[in-house]
């Protein structure tokens, strides 16, 4: 399975755009293309980024402006979850 990884077209440079102005400072994302030769649907990705964290999710087919308000709310609940295992504690017996 040979997969090629692209720039984003400007559709998602669009949709990038869009969900990153819904999010918090210092959280943005990135979106790029993957394409298969060997037959496999061509898909997407989006690598969020909240200051040095980065996580990256991969889609099968396109993404377009309906699926903002998705990336938004995903993004949001991993910068949450992020929060969280990044707390501080003085007990041992909390610490991750």
């Amino acid at each position: 399975m040979a997969e090629t990884f692209h720039p984003p077209d400007a559709l998602q440079i669009e949709v990038a755009a869009s969900v990153n102005k819904q999010l918090p400072l210092g959280a943005q994302v990135n979106l790029f293309r993957v394409t298969h030769d060997d037959g496999q649907p061509d898909g997407s990705g989006i690598v969020y980024q909240y200051g040095p964290q980065r996580a990256t999710v991969r889609t099968v087919g396109p993404i377009g402006p309906e699926d903002v308000s998705e990336i938004v709310e995903g993004v949001k609940g991993w910068i949450t979850e992020m929060r969280f295992k990044a707390r501080w504690t003085e007990d041992p017996g909390e610490a991750a």
